[in-house]
């Protein structure tokens, strides 16, 4: 008896975002990690909690960055 696995219902690509560590972004912007999590608690840093972790988009990294532009 040849016991194949069920196919799995086709569905249409999902592209996830990429998402940054807390620690990560401050690396990046060459900030502490203290700098970004404090300007995720006043809002001007978008930012997606996942239990304990917190995750910051590429989407809204970048548009943190284009706001803060000189």
């Amino acid at each position: 008896m040849n016991k194949s696995k069920p196919k799995m219902p086709r569905t249409p690509s999902l592209k996830l975002p990429h998402l940054l560590s807390v620690s990560e972004l401050a690396e990046y912007l060459g900030v502490s990690t203290k700098t970004i999590s404090r300007r995720i608690q006043r809002g001007e840093i978008r930012a997606h909690r996942f239990g304990q972790l917190l995750r910051i988009s590429d989407e809204d990294a970048l548009a943190y960055i284009g706001a803060h532009r000189r």
